[in-house]
Order: C-alpha cells, then sequence, then structure tokens
C-alpha cells in the first residue's frame, strides 16, 4: 500500500501529483500510440495481404516512437520530482515518519528506474513485429500467423495500459 502524504503542504504535493500526471501522461501518450499504428495494421482487410506486411515494415522507423524515445528515457518530470525530493523530504522530515519518506522515494525511484524497461519494452515490440515482414516468403499462412502476432502485441498494449492507469492512480493518491 502507497503511503498518504496528507501532511506534506498542498503546494508540494500539487508539485508531486503534477510530476506523476506527466510522466504517465507521457507513458501513455507512447501506448495508444503504438495502439494506433497497430489498429491500423490490424484494420487492414484480409485481402490486402502486401499493404499488411508493407505496415509491418513501416514499423520499422516509427517516427513519433523515435521522437518520444529519448523522453521516455529521461523522463524528466521524475528525474525532477527525485532531485526536488532530495532536497525537500530532509526539510520536512519532522511532518513526516521515517517510512513514509522511505516508501515515496522508492515510489518515485521505482518510476525512474521503470522508465528504461518500458522504452526497450516499445523498442522491443516493435522489433518483434517487424521481423514479421522479414520472413519470406509471404504466404497466406505466414500472413495470418503475423496478423495474429499483432493482434496479440495489440491486446498486450491494451493490458499495458491498463496496468499503467491502476500504477498511476495509486501513485496519485499517495500523493
Amino acid at each position: 500500500m502507497a503511503p498518504k502524504l496528507a501532511r506534506l503542504p498542498k503546494n508540494e504535493r500539487d508539485y508531486y501529483r503534477m510530476k506523476v500526471d506527466e510522466t504517465y501522461r507521457l507513458f501513455d501518450e507512447v501506448i495508444m500510440l503504438m495502439m494506433n499504428r497497430l489498429g491500423t495494421i490490424i484494420s487492414i482487410v484480409d485481402s490486402n495481404e502486401e499493404e499488411f506486411f508493407r505496415q509491418l515494415r513501416l514499423l520499422n522507423n516509427v517516427e513519433e516512437w523515435v521522437q518520444r524515445e529519448r523522453d521516455v528515457r529521461l523522463c524528466k518530470p521524475i528525474s525532477d520530482a527525485l532531485r526536488e525530493m532530495e532536497s525537500i523530504l530532509p526539510k520536512i522530515k519532522a511532518k513526516l515518519s521515517l517510512q513514509d519518506d522511505d516508501e515515496v522515494g522508492r515510489m518515485f525511484a521505482v518510476m525512474a528506474s521503470g522508465r528504461g524497461s518500458f522504452a526497450d519494452y516499445i523498442t522491443e515490440s516493435l522489433k518483434t513485429l517487424t521481423e514479421l515482414e522479414e520472413r519470406q516468403p509471404h504466404s497466406h499462412q505466414r500472413y495470418l500467423e503475423a496478423r495474429e502476432v499483432v493482434k496479440k502485441k495489440y491486446d498486450e498494449f491494451r493490458q499495458k495500459r491498463k496496468e499503467l492507469i491502476g500504477a498511476e492512480m495509486e501513485l496519485y493518491d499517495a500523493v
């Protein structure tokens, strides 16, 4: 269970909430970008297998992801919050129990460490999907198999988004 920081001054709670919101908004945008791309590929009619494979090939250079990857890896909102925490929390230690202090730091540290693995997950997903196109020959059976993998990856992203929203709610409620 996440700690409650009701004893923090309102402006400090608001600051941390804003950083949580910015971080999760960035992660959500990336997941939605991937879901939109995969949804577009899934919606290609069965009679257009070449277009399906062409769209898979284009995943190899999803410009939006390339632009966002740096943002996700750096995750400035969380870096800012951790830096601020290092200066603010010692000053307000009298207002919090040591356990709360440590737990809040851990929550933000987990978010910070997760940014790299989140970016790696997206990158690896794109690589896996583009490899479906690279396999030869493009038979109808290969198409059906690739289509199933894309659907599963789409569902996986949907599940990740649900988990992300749940984690955001828990962390947001704690701050």
